[in-house]
């Protein structure tokens, strides 16, 4: 995976989580993001699935540090020192969702939420997917950033979805060559 940006970034925040059991034909159901330069609360603003199983995928970057997780959702990843976030939570409905977390104090926030459709197979991964491993980071220009990781697996065989949140003045692309991703 490479993450380009189209200047220096001198303390690149790139979080990549994994997930199996994704819809392999049309994944990505609904998403939406949503900002503000001050407050301790973020919210990305709400979406209507149009699908009744999907899983729900919240990033956000603050001004301050992380507090709380939003309602139903499990925290994956506070970035340090920026303590960024990644939450996510599974529905078994359509309807209206949101992605809320908070932060200790009033500063800027930036919140998405992506919503990814379950695949339809039949029976259910009852199993999870082995964890994500041997996370490196190489740097080959003050403005790239390479990651590679030994992938998830899945007992099912279900593909993995990766996400990435990249945040930097003027983040201008997100590559994955591999893996079917979404960047928030």
């Amino acid at each position: 995976m490479t993450v380009t940006f189209n200047s220096a970034v001198p303390y690149p925040d790139v979080r990549v989580v994994e997930y199996s059991g994704i819809s392999t034909s049309n994944p990505f159901d609904v998403g939406v993001g949503a900002s503000s330069i001050t407050g301790t609360s973020t919210n990305s603003g709400s979406v209507t699935t149009g699908n009744a199983n999907d899983l729900l995928v919240g990033a956000n970057s603050i001004g301050d540090v992380f507090a709380a997780a939003g309602s139903g959702y499990t925290v994956r990843v506070v970035t340090n020192p920026d303590s960024d976030l990644v939450e996510d939570q599974t529905v078994t409905a359509t309807g209206s969702y949101s992605a809320t977390a908070t932060q200790v104090n009033s500063s800027w926030w930036v919140m998405q939420l992506a919503a990814f459709r379950a695949s339809t197979g039949s029976g259910g991964d009852t199993t999870p997917p082995t964890a994500p491993s041997n996370l490196a980071a190489t740097a080959p220009s003050s403005s790239q950033v390479n990651l590679t990781w030994t992938a998830s697996t899945d007992n099912v065989g279900s593909p993995a979805i990766s996400s990435i949140a990249a945040r930097a003045p003027a983040a201008r692309a997100c590559e994955d060559r591999h893996l079917a991703h979404h960047c928030l």
